[in-house]
């Protein structure tokens, strides 16, 4: 397993003559820590994006307690000290109370404690200590590289991780080398941030600096996956000899749910809160019947399939709105307006579709769908169930969007968002020539 390289290291150890030695290990590979002395340090709000925790068995008030009690309360503090968002997690057991029952105990416990994925395993302090009972770097690290080999998908996690990292840092440094060093550097960078900014957003002009920013960012970025992409081709990917991905399908519907899990997570951001950003999916709160039955007629080929649908038009499928306006145009205030002054309307390029629940059975699941005039999102999972989302291409228009009346669902990603806009576009431009 690679080390995390950007502080995602916490030690728990009351003694902190025994977790010098392991410090100062880390430090030997890069690998920055935060270190409490007990639980009674922790900080206020507990830690986010820790990929390694060295937790001590015995803290403070614990001695002379029993095994169950100070592994009971090393797996409390654990949960205490990560935030449930952490993602996942390997902790190491540093103890003088070693052997698998340990772990086995302290993972028995833990289920109930903390929901993030975490990989558990026990090194011994007794077999990192040198004949006259001096902590030893050497040994550390040798135990510690052996104690981590099995933690290979976490390390996938961690690689990643210090792949954005090191990209950032590339990113910042080839940004910072703009300006020589004899200059006068904040005012030159913050120049170039302001030039970001009016490339992206022209002749408009933001009055907040946190705006400019966020403009200026929307270029920044442009170059930050090639940075990541270079690091990660030089990464080690320190896994076992033995470890490959898994190529067979999970057992049961474990395997529908992963394909909608990773669907979704390719397909939508459900957290992003920014109003009618290009990509937002609105739920049409009232009306649109003949609308939907609309869309059901372009998309399905049977009829069955049409009949199906309407017959749950109600309770399975709602009817969304999707705005498609291209980013430039909302950045640069380009869309569509009518009127003027105080009465002028702002108009979004919007189109319709369908959220289809896919529980309504095989008679929708095995149906034909016209491919030349609908984009198909099929199978991720949405508010606990599958569904799909239907786009009918051909209901592409300019509407003014009464935010009040709609009912944010998700905002597609920007990867699925160009290839709507792409197919939009071949929509729109299609010849159409048939024979006679």
């Amino acid at each position: 397993m690679e080390l995390p390289q950007n502080a995602r290291v916490a030690i728990v150890d009351n003694v902190y003559g025994e977790v010098e030695g392991l410090m100062e290990a880390l430090a030997s590979k890069g690998v920055p820590v935060v270190y409490y002395q007990g639980q009674k340090k922790f900080p206020k709000l507990p830690l986010s994006g820790i990929r390694l925790l060295f937790l001590d068995l015995e803290l403070d008030g614990l001695e002379g307690q029993s095994d169950k009690a100070k592994t009971a309360t090393a797996a409390a503090n654990a949960s205490t000290l990560i935030a449930p968002g952490n993602g996942p997690v390997v902790i190491v057991l540093w103890t003088k109370h070693s052997g698998k029952g340990v772990v086995d105990r302290f993972r028995g416990y833990l289920k109930g404690h903390m929901t993030n994925p975490y990989f558990v395993v026990c090194m011994d302090k007794a077999s990192c200590q040198d004949k006259a009972g001096k902590f030893s770097t050497a040994r550390i690290k040798r135990n510690l590289s052996l104690k981590l080999a099995g933690a290979n998908v976490i390390g996938l996690h961690t690689t990643w991780e210090n792949a954005l990292f090191k990209g950032s840092v590339k990113l910042a440094d080839r940004v910072a080398a703009i300006a020589s060093a004899d200059e006068d550097w904040q005012i030159v960078i913050s120049r170039m941030f302001y030039k970001l900014y009016k490339a992206n957003s022209e002749k408009v002009e933001l009055k907040t600096l946190k705006e400019q920013f966020l403009s200026a960012c929307s270029l920044y970025g442009a170059g930050l996956l090639n940075a990541i992409n270079f690091e990660l081709s030089r990464s080690s990917l320190s896994c076992g000899k033995r470890f490959s991905l898994v190529k067979e399908k999970l057992a049961g519907d474990r395997e529908a749910r992963l394909n909608g899990l990773l669907n979704a997570f390719l397909y939508y951001d459900k957290d992003r809160a920014d109003p009618n950003v290009p990509g937002t999916v609105y739920a049409v709160r009232s009306g649109g019947a003949d609308i939907k039955c609309g869309i059901v007629a372009d998309f399905f080929v049977e009829k069955s399939a049409q009949k199906v649908i309407r017959s749950k038009v109600a309770k399975d499928v709602r009817l969304c709105k999707i705005v498609v306006t291209p980013s430039c145009d909302c950045s640069q205030k380009k869309e569509f307006r009518s009127g003027g002054g105080k009465k002028s309307k702002t108009y979004d390029r919007v189109v319709w579709a369908l959220l289809v629940n896919r529980a309504m059975g095989a008679e929708y699941i095995e149906r034909k769908y016209r491919k030349t005039r609908c984009y198909l999102l099929e199978g991720f999972e949405y508010d606990g169930g599958m569904y799909d989302l239907l786009i009918d291409l051909d209901t592409l228009g300019f509407e003014v969007l009464d935010l009040k009346k709609q009912s944010r669902l998700f905002t597609l990603t920007s990867m699925v968002l160009a290839d709507v806009q792409s197919k939009l576009a071949n929509q729109l431009n299609r010849i159409g020539i048939v024979s006679v």
